[in-house]
C-alpha cells in the first residue's frame, strides 16, 4: 500500500495524514467497545482509552509545535473553533437522542442522576461527576448511559491546559525546555498516581493535607480525574522529540511495531476493572501506542493499519465511541439484563456501526471544517452555544424536578423516591480505606456515656442495618459499627478489589474488642459463604475469649437490579410479587446457606423469613420501598429490619 503521509524531518506531528493513526484508533475503540460489551477476552479493554490520550498528545503538541516554530505565535481561537467543531456536533447528538431514551426509560431517581451527567458532560466535567458519585453503594454503571463521556472531559479539559503551556515552552530561548517541561509534567503525573495508588497518599497528605482529604477516594481520583491521565499525553507529546529516527526505518520499524502491538494487545486480555488503574499498568499499552506511532508508517507488520476498512473504522471512531454505551445501557435496561448475550453483542455492535456511520457522514463531516467565512464560524459558534444552553436548561428542569417525577402518580413517585434517599456513609469502610482513615469514634465506646452499646460488624449489609439501629435503639444504646465493602467478618479474606479487608477485620479482633467491651456484636455478612464456614469459628472463639456476646444476622434476599427499577418497567396490572420473585438471584427459598449453623439458633435471626412471605419477596411499607439498590436496604427498610431484630432480641433474651 503506497503511504500517503508525511512527516517532519524530525519527526514530529506529520502536518500530512497519517492512515496508520487512524488504524491506532481503530484498535483502541474496538477493544473499549468489546469491553463494555463483555466480551470474553477483553476484559482489559478499557486501556483503548489510554491509546487515545497518547494519540492526542502526540496530535495537538506537533500541531502547537508546526504552528509556534514556523509563525512564531499560535492562534488560540482558531486552535478552539476547530475543537469545538470536531467534538461538539456529534456529542449533541448523543446527548440529545440519550436525553429523550432516558426520559421514556428511567424512574427518577436514575434519571435525576442522569441530569447531572448530561449537563456536566456539556462544560466537559463530567469526569468531575462520576468521580464525586464514585464509591461501594454508586449505583450500577448500567444505569449511567453518559458514563463514558468522562474521557472526553479528561481530554478537553487537556485541551484548555495544554496549548497556553506549550506556548509558553516553545518561546523560551532554552530550545530543550519544552522536552524537559513535558518530562516533569509527566512524571509528576506518573508518581502522584503512585502516591495514591500505593502510598495512602502519603506524600500527598503531607504536602497538602486538604487536597488528600479531598481525594480520599484514592483509586476513583487516579482514574476520572485529569492530572492523573496527564502523563499519557506527556508520553504522546514527547514523541514529537525523538532521540533518533532509528525506529522508524528498517527492522527496528519492524520490532517496535510487534512491540507496540504486543504491549497493547496483552494488557487487553489480562488486565480487569478491578486492576488499580491507571498507575504502572497504563505505562505498559502506552508505551505500545508510543512505538507504533513511531513505526506504523513504515512498519509491514502494521500494513494492516493503514488498509481502507480499518482506517474507515478509525476516521469513525469518535462516533463510534459515543455511541456504543448509551445503545448497550438502554438496550440492557430496557432488557432488564446486566450481559448481552453473544448475538446480542453482535447486533449492538452492528447497530453501533450503523448508527456511526451515519453520524460521521451527515454531522461529523459536514460540519468539522471552518466555515467559508468568519461570520460563518461566529454563526457555527451561536448556534452551538445556543444548543448548550438548552440542554442544560433541559437537565436542570429534570434534576431540580427530582428526575421528572410529574411523570408518575402521587403514589408511584412516593413509591420511587424512598429509594433515593441520601445516607451517611462515613464510618464505612469503602474497598480503598483502611480502619485508619474512618473517625475511631465510629466503633469505640463512648466512656463518658452511661448507654450500653451494640456493634455491627461485618460487610455492606452490616452498614446498612446502622440507620435503622440508631433510630431504634438509640435512645438507649451506643450504637457503633465497624464494617467494610466486600469484607466479610473473617481472617485472612481478601478480593482483588478489598486488599485492605484482612488487616482491618484483624485490627479489630484484635486491637478494637481488647479495648472495646461491647454489649452486644451484630454481624452481618453476604454472598461469601464458604469462606465465612471456613472462617468464622476463629471469629467466634476471639469474641468468645473476650467476653463479648454476638448474634448473627442471615443471608437478605437480593435481586439482579434494584426492585425500584423493576417496577417502574413493570406493565399497568402486573403482578409485583411474582415479577419480582423472577428477578431474585438469592432468597425466598427457605434456605439459609448455612449461615445459620455458625452460631446457636437463639443467636440467629433469619433475613430471609423476614423479608419474604409466602416466597415472595416483601418491597414496600405503606406504599414506600424499602431497597436502596439490588440487596441494600434504604433507610425506611432499615429501621423496618431494625425492629423486627429488636423484637426477636428481646423473645431470645439477647438484648442487653
Amino acid at each position: 500500500m503506497k503511504d500517503i503521509s508525511s512527516a517532519t524531518h524530525d519527526g514530529r506531528a506529520p502536518t500530512g495524514y497519517r492512515p496508520d493513526i487512524d488504524g491506532m484508533r481503530a484498535i483502541a475503540v474496538v477493544v473499549v467497545v468489546l469491553f463494555h460489551l463483555g466480551t470474553p477476552g477483553f476484559g482489559g479493554g478499557f486501556i483503548g482509552v489510554d491509546i487515545f490520550f497518547v494519540i492526542s498528545g502526540f496530535l495537538i503538541t506537533g500541531l502547537i509545535r508546526n504552528e509556534v516554530e514556523s509563525t512564531s505565535t499560535f492562534r488560540f481561537g482558531h486552535f478552539y473553533l476547530r475543537r469545538v467543531r470536531r467534538l461538539f456536533p456529534a456529542l449533541a447528538v448523543t446527548l440529545a437522542a440519550s436525553f429523550v431514551a432516558a426520559i421514556i426509560l428511567f424512574p427518577p431517581e436514575p434519571l435525576q442522576r442522569f441530569a447531572g451527567s448530561f449537563i456536566t458532560s456539556i462544560f466537559s466535567l463530567s469526569n468531575i461527576w462520576f468521580w464525586q458519585e464514585a464509591g461501594y453503594f454508586d449505583a450500577a454503571s448500567i444505569t449511567k448511559p453518559l458514563l463514558h463521556t468522562w474521557t472526553l472531559s479528561v481530554e478537553e479539559q487537556f485541551y484548555f491546559i495544554w496549548p497556553a503551556l506549550l506556548f509558553l515552552l516553545l518561546r523560551l530561548p532554552n530550545k530543550s525546555a519544552p522536552v524537559w517541561g513535558l518530562l516533569i509534567v509527566g512524571i509528576l503525573s506518573l508518581l502522584w498516581n503512585f502516591d495514591l495508588a500505593y502510598l495512602d497518599s502519603a506524600v500527598t497528605r503531607t504536602l497538602t493535607p486538604p487536597l488528600a482529604d479531598w481525594m480520599a477516594n484514592d483509586q476513583a481520583s487516579i482514574f476520572y480525574l485529569t492530572m492523573f491521565r496527564m502523563f499519557e499525553f506527556a508520553i504522546g507529546a514527547l514523541l514529537n522529540w525523538p532521540p533518533s529516527r532509528i525506529l522508524r526505518k528498517g527492522w527496528a520499524a519492524e520490532a517496535a511495531a510487534v512491540l507496540g502491538l504486543v504491549m497493547i494487545l496483552v494488557p487487553v486480555g489480562l488486565y480487569s476493572e478491578t486492576d488499580i488503574f491507571p498507575a504502572w499498568r497504563a505505562l505498559i499499552p502506552c508505551i505500545g501506542a508510543a512505538l507504533l506511532i513511531q513505526s506504523g508508517q513504515t512498519a509491514r507488520i502494521a500494513s494492516w493499519m493503514r488498509t481502507r476498512p480499518v482506517v474507515w473504522v478509525g476516521k469513525v471512531s469518535y462516533s463510534l465511541y459515543l455511541v456504543h454505551w448509551p445503545l448497550i445501557v438502554f438496550y440492557l435496561y430496557w432488557r432488564g439484563q446486566s450481559q448481552a448475550s453473544a448475538v446480542e453483542q453482535i447486533a449492538l455492535f452492528a447497530a453501533t456501526v450503523a448508527i456511526s456511520a451515519l453520524i460521521y457522514q451527515f454531522i461529523e463531516q459536514p460540519l468539522r471544517k471552518p466555515g467559508p467565512t468568519k461570520v460563518a464560524d461566529r454563526r457555527f459558534l451561536c448556534a452551538a452555544a445556543a444548543v448548550a444552553s438548552i440542554f442544560v436548561g433541559l437537565g436542570a428542569m429534570i434534576y431540580l424536578t427530582n428526575g421528572a417525577s410529574w411523570r408518575y402518580s402521587s403514589q408511584e413517585a412516593l413509591f420511587l423516591e424512598a429509594a433515593a434517599v441520601e445516607e451517611d456513609h462515613s464510618c464505612f469502610m469503602a474497598p480503598s480505606l483502611t480502619y485508619r482513615d474512618i473517625d475511631p469514634a465510629c466503633y469505640e465506646i463512648d466512656p463518658t456515656s452511661s448507654k450500653k452499646s451494640i456493634l455491627l460488624f461485618g460487610d455492606s449489609t452490616a452498614e446498612h442495618l446502622v440507620n435503622g439501629f440508631r433510630q431504634v435503639f438509640g435512645d438507649r444504646y451506643q450504637v457503633l459499627q465497624y464494617s467494610g465493602a466486600t469484607c466479610p467478618p473473617i481472617l485472612g479474606y481478601s478480593e482483588p478489589n478489598t486488599p485492605n479487608c484482612p488487616a482491618n477485620v484483624e485490627y479489630f479482633l484484635t486491637e478494637v474488642i481488647a479495648s472495646n467491651q461491647y454489649d452486644l456484636v451484630v454481624i452481618s455478612s453476604t454472598s461469601r459463604w464458604d469462606p465465612l464456614t471456613e472462617g468464622f469459628p476463629e471469629t467466634a472463639r476471639r469474641l468468645d475469649a473476650a467476653g463479648i456476646p454476638y448474634v448473627m444476622i442471615g443471608q437478605i434476599p437480593y435481586f439482579g437490579e434494584p426492585p425500584t427499577e423493576i417496577i417502574a418497567r413493570l406493565p399497568e396490572g402486573a403482578n409485583i410479587g411474582e415479577e419480582l420473585r423472577e428477578k431474585l438471584h438469592i432468597g425466598c427459598k427457605g434456605t439459609e446457606l448455612g449461615v445459620d449453623e455458625l452460631v446457636p439458633a437463639d443467636r440467629f435471626f433469619s433475613m430471609d423469613e423476614f423479608m419474604c412471605e409466602g416466597g415472595v419477596p416483601r418491597y414496600e411499607v405503606g406504599g414506600r420501598a424499602i431497597h436502596k439498590d439490588h440487596i441494600h436496604l434504604n433507610p425506611l427498610g432499615s429501621v423496618m429490619a431494625a425492629r423486627a431484630i429488636r423484637d426477636s432480641l428481646q423473645e431470645t433474651g439477647n438484648l442487653p
